[in-house]
């Protein structure tokens, strides 16, 4: 056994030193100090010992006093006495020996005089005495003594004094200072006090720590300075302990017990360490181990107990590890959780100063608060594994699920799991998932991350998923994406990298996103078929994030327009400072092409550049809108406010000038029917948009405009409309138009309208507050007249007053047929669809005139009516009238009906006699009614079109 060896080899040693301290004593007493000194060297010398030196001081009956004994520079002893009894003396035995100073130096424990000691021990020679078993042994005492090794794996000195009596009872003390080389760097021991008491033929005793202090030697070191405290039994070959360590400052981290056996070099330890508390102000983990130096300010309770089995080669362990109360500082917020449990095993190679662990993180609830948000991280489980203390630290599993708190959250559960590991110089690697509820929405990313250097990137990837219908809903991820999920379907695809710098910084390296096969409805605007690329990247945190985004959409209507966006392309860049949105970033608008689909009002495809500016929280843009026709024809410009997500634009149009040999509106928009036009327009708009909706205002300048078309001409029409809102059509103040002179079956003079627009029902709504034109000599007007364009029908009223009666009659179909006079009236007008009907149209003269007709044609055709078709032929030469009506029918059938009502007489035939006259007129007044149905029917599909294909 390795014990009974050792102790067998210091009994050895003793008698050896004995035998050589009493052939001196016989010297002494026979030949005197100088004939001692030299017996002493020679027989040392004969023993095998080299480089020996004997001083002896003074030699007397009971004792000789050596001044000092060199065996090379191994052993040194200084002021050493032997007391004896000279019969004694004769067999050997020496009482007792007191050493005042001894040195002992062990770094070579093969060589010189140590080793010489290790061969005659080894060798049995003292053994073979017989009278060996009969000596008493000494006592032995040393007042100082200093022990002293140092080579390459370790350097120790220890002062030590004691006494051991002739029973072989040590009691002793020392204190060591020493230094020990280990794979992971050279540990120092400083200041360990150490006493003994045991009872050597027993193989018992008592052993008491009484202090001490254990570090790691190195620039970063692994732990902080501990410590050590303890005491310890030894019975037989089982040897218990206690052992207790503190911080430098006294701070108690932990217990340690245990027992060892030395015969089978088995052992059982067990440590316990309750309640250490840590505070944000006091003792942290970077104080204890610099592996925790990364980690934040906590506050916690931290309780350990763990046990380990030891044998000649290894510890293997295992414990049971809670932080309880724990809360961690974060730079903008902090965690919480009432409890962390953590599972530890392992083993510990002890020649091969290699560790192997693995620990794990039993179901726990964290909260997390971060900017001023609380956050749930749930369920959270972890398994790690540690190979070499930090050669390699391996994630192998790390799930749980992170909830938004608050009574409104803005986003909804998120499931991750995760694996990494981290390498001897500190470099992590990791992989992963995060998932939704419903598994439909998964995002992978992996990454890497160098401890020391404060660098890192980790990549994210999003691959096809769907949105919408049968996909993910965005709606349901986050209340912030609402409008979008509401609105957005299609496919999506995306990848990130995000970096790390050393200064801190987080920079977008790399961005790509795809969409296909995309809708977006929201409001009035429908879309499909949307196709849309981006890609972007950030070299540095001192460059601007930069790429590009194009695509195309299929299918877009806007307000009833539909039209398609051929393509778009345009480029970005910004300054993002840790991935927040920049403060200032520009756009530009390469091209935007939107083309005309079939139904759309205007017919040119339009080309969209521009730039776009971002200032804080707005973004500024101008964009000119160009045409193969015109040419670059429009200037956009507005904001648009991120955090309110509104905006404005403002839409100056060139003055747009037709022509008879040039442009017209034909060319330019959808117009029912062959329309000329010559004059010009000068058209505006403001938009203004909200999560609401689109909707604007508009100004049209009219500019000596003449319109022709197959129901007529209007020339020298002038005005300035102000259109209040677009989404629906809304005029509030009343506005004014004139012309110069109408055509529309007949003459019109001076025509004026003034006119508002509303919209009731989602149908818009014509109030013509007045009209006025001048007509057959006199006038006709339109007073608070309403055209609704959700009415089946609507009615007109149009009053006439003061005209001429020759020009009215000049409109029938009877030759020759003249009258004098001024007639007033009313016209009826209802609208139903594609028909008009005059309803009980009436004129009545406004006071006497003459009515003639002396046509032969008339009399030749009415000659074979007697004497009263020739008698109502010559009241008509002169029939001087003293009233006089007119009623005009227009009958569903399409039917013109006008009856001519008169009462007088004609002086030059019988008397003046009074003759009531009723006469149905043929008219051409079907040409006046088309056009003005015509009209109608032009105002009011005007007026739908503002809604939308109605």
């Amino acid at each position: 056994m390795a014990s009974a060896s050792k102790a067998k080899l210091y009994r050895r040693t003793v008698l050896i030193g004995l035998m050589c301290l009493f052939a001196l004593a016989v010297v002494l007493y026979v030949m005197r100090v100088p004939l001692l000194e030299f017996a002493g060297k020679t027989g040392l010398s004969v023993a095998g010992f080299e480089d020996v030196t004997v001083t002896v001081k003074e030699v007397s009956t009971d004792q000789i006093q050596i001044s000092e004994l060199l065996l090379g520079d191994q052993i040194s002893l200084q002021n050493v006495t032997l007391r004896y009894q000279p019969i004694a003396l004769l067999k050997g035995e020496v009482a007792a020996i007191d050493i005042e100073n001894l040195f002992v130096e062990l770094s070579d424990p093969d060589g010189g005089a140590i080793g010489r000691l290790r061969q005659i021990a080894g060798d049995g020679t003292l053994e073979g005495d017989g009278n060996a078993g009969e000596r008493t042994f000494p006592a032995i005492s040393v007042r100082a003594g200093k022990i002293v090794v140092n080579n390459e794996k370790q350097s120790f000195e220890a002062a030590v004094s004691g006494a051991i009596t002739s029973e072989m009872m040590l009691k002793g003390e020392g204190s060591l200072n020493g230094r020990v080389v280990t794979a992971g760097g050279p540990i120092l021991i400083e200041k360990m006090v150490l006493s003994v008491d045991a009872d050597i033929p027993a193989r018992s005793g008592e052993f008491l720590l009484g202090g001490g202090r254990i570090s790691h030697a190195v620039d970063t070191p692994d732990w902080a300075p501990l410590l050590l405290t303890g005491a310890g039994k030894l019975e037989g070959e089982h040897l218990t302990g206690r052992m207790i360590i503190k911080t430098t400052a006294g701070q108690s981290l932990m217990q340690f017990e245990g027992d060892y056996d030395i015969a089978s070099n088995t052992g059982r330890a067990q440590l316990a360490l309750e309640d250490l508390i840590f505070r944000k102000d006091g003792l942290q983990p970077s104080d204890i181990s610099r592996y925790a130096k990364d980690v934040p300010p906590i506050d916690g309770r931290l309780n350990i107990n763990a046990a380990a089995d030891v044998d000649d080669a290894s510890v293997t362990f295992r414990a049971d590890i809670s932080f309880d109360e724990l809360t961690v500082g974060l730079s903008e917020g902090q965690m919480a959780a009432a409890r962390v449990p953590i599972q530890v095993s392992g083993r510990y190679a002890l020649e091969d100063n290699e560790l192997n662990a693995e620990a794990t993180l039993t179901e726990t609830n964290i909260d997390l608060g971060f900017r001023g948000r609380s956050y749930a991280l749930e369920n959270l489980r972890s398994t790690a594994t540690l190979s070499g203390f930090a050669d390699s630290l391996q994630l192998v599993s790390l799930e749980g699920a992170l909830r938004d708190r608050p009574k409104l959250p803005d986003f909804a559960p998120f499931f991750f799991t995760a694996r990494g590991e981290m390498d001897a110089a500190r470099a992590i690697s990791f992989a992963g998932e995060v998932r939704d509820v419903t598994s439909k929405l998964e995002v992978n990313f992996d990454g890497t991350y160098k401890v020391d250097e404060g660098t890192g990137a980790i990549s994210l990837q999003l691959p096809e998923t769907r949105v919408g219908k049968d996909g993910i809903s965005l709606t349901a991820l986050s209340r912030h994406l609402k409008d979008i999920g509401e609105a957005f379907s299609g496919t999506v695809t995306a990848k990130a990298q995000i970096d790390r710098l050393a200064d801190g910084a987080l920079i977008a390296s790399s961005v790509s996103a795809a969409a296909k096969d995309g809708g977006w409805t929201q409001g009035d605007i429908v879309a499909s078929g949307l196709r849309v690329q981006l890609q972007g990247m950030q070299p540095g945190s001192s460059e601007p994030f930069a790429g590009q985004m194009n695509g195309q959409v299929d299918k877009l209507v806007i307000n009833g327009q539909p039209v398609s966006i051929e393509a778009f392309a345009t480029t970005f860049s910004g300054m993002l400072r840790n991935l927040s949105l920049p403060e200032d970033a520009s756009l530009e608008i390469a091209r935007l092409r939107i083309a005309p689909l079939r139904g759309a009002i205007f017919k040119e495809t339009q080309t969209a550049t521009g730039t776009a500016t971002l200032k804080k929280d707005d973004i500024l843009f101008s964009i000119r809108l160009a045409s193969d026709y015109l040419g670059s024809f429009a200037h956009i410009t507005g904001g648009h406010s991120l955090s309110g997500s509104k905006g404005e634009a403002a839409i100056q149009i060139d003055p747009l000038t037709f022509d008879k040999e040039g442009l017209q509106p034909g060319d330019l928009i959808a117009i029912e029917g062959d329309i000329m036009v010559d004059g010009r327009i000068l058209p505006s708009a403001k938009l203004h948009w909200a999560p609401g909706g689109l909707n604007g205002s508009a100004d049209i300048g009219v500019r000596n405009v003449t319109v022709k078309s197959s129901g007529g001409e209007i020339s020298g029409l002038n005005g300035d409309i102000h259109i209040d809102e677009i989404f629906p059509l809304s005029i509030a103040t009343a506005q004014e138009i004139s012309a110069g002179r109408a055509v529309a079956g007949i003459p019109i003079k001076e025509p004026f309208v003034r006119f508002r627009v509303l919209t009731k029902n989602g149908a818009p709504v014509l109030f013509i507050d007045r009209l006025t034109a001048g007509i057959v000599g006199g006038a006709a007007f339109i007073e608070q007249a309403v055209i609704d364009t959700g009415a089946k029908i609507n009615r007109v009223e149009v009053q006439l007053t003061h005209l001429d009666l020759e020009e009215v009659m000049a409109l029938s179909n009877v030759e020759e047929l003249v009258a004098t006079g001024k007639v007033s009236g009313r016209i009826p007008l209802v609208f139903g669809g594609e028909r008009l009907v005059v309803d009980g149209g009436l004129l009545a003269a406004e006071g006497p005139g003459i009515l003639k007709m002396t046509s032969e044609a008339a009399r030749r055709a009415l000659g074979g009516g007697g004497d009263q078709a020739k008698l109502l032929l010559d009241i008509l030469e002169n029939f001087h009238y003293s009233e006089l009506s007119i009623e005009v029918m227009k009958t569903e059938g399409g039917d013109d009906t006008v009856k001519l009502h008169a009462a007088g007489g004609n002086p030059d035939v019988e008397n003046n006699r009074p003759v009531v006259l009723n006469i149905n007129l043929s008219t051409s007044l079907d040409k006046i009614f088309n056009a003005v149905l015509d009209g109608y029917l032009l105002s009011e599909k005007a007026l739908r079109a503002t809604v939308g294909n109605r």
